[in-house]
């Protein structure tokens, strides 16, 4: 164990009571004695008491869950143990997390916090105009939106005017190209205005709203996403 035991830091994501994250592909680099010894390590934390009920063929079901081509998946171990995949990544937890819903009013000027760790910083414009940081951040004339603008967990079917694409795409496609994990794209904040238009999905794809050209003649207020 003491080789295997070595390699777990690379592999190790997360690790809290009663849930761990870990990364796939570094254990399936792993030469295949090794990757049983790894998946034994991982139910060894997290299962206080090695259940009767869990065996070899547990193993053997989690090697197979880790190779389905499938980007989602997942496998109900004992007692009440989820291993759930999301491409490269799986995280074992002894309960379903629920949907974590919000909607927040966007505060402009100011600072709004959302439940994923991040937040959204606003300000007007007054002078020079700030350097757009990728999809990290957004330049939005004031004219180009109805207010207020809220920040809120997706809907269903939601679709975005990419910029630069020349039409709509849906919320959850760009989860998908993205390779977002299902769990983050449940609590990811999209951007809307009054009429529930959205206009940008922080970190990924911003709308057509933004322009190609940024005029200081316009009142521009400047959005950014980061790190709360």
């Amino acid at each position: 164990m003491n080789l295997v035991s070595s390699k777990m830091s690379e592999v190790w994501i997360r690790q809290d009571k009663d849930q761990a994250v870990i990364q796939i592909d570094k254990v399936l680099a792993m030469p295949k004695p090794l990757q049983r010894r790894a998946i034994q390590l991982i139910l060894n934390y997290l299962y206080l008491e090695r259940p009767s009920s869990l065996s070899a063929l547990h193993i053997d079901q989690l090697l197979v869950l880790f190779l389905n081509p499938q980007p989602s998946a997942e496998l109900h171990l004992p007692e009440g143990l989820i291993a759930e995949k999301s491409y490269q990544t799986c995280t074992f937890r002894f309960f379903r997390q629920k949907s974590r819903e919000y909607s927040l009013k966007l505060q402009i000027p100011g600072e709004t916090i959302l439940p994923n760790g991040y937040k959204i910083k606003a300000h007007y414009i007054k002078e020079e105009i700030p350097v757009l940081r990728g999809n990290d951040s957004f330049i939005l004339p004031e004219s180009a939106v109805q207010f207020p603008l809220t920040v809120r967990t997706r809907n269903e079917g939601e679709r975005m005017a990419v910029k630069g694409l020349g039409g709509t795409k849906k919320l959850k496609d760009i989860f998908i190209n993205e390779k977002i994990p299902m769990l983050e794209r449940n609590v990811w904040p999209v951007i809307i205005d009054q009429t529930g238009t959205a206009i940008w999905l922080p970190g990924l794809k911003k709308s057509n709203v933004e322009p190609d050209i940024i005029s200081d003649e316009k009142s521009l207020i400047y959005l950014e996403y980061k790190k709360a």
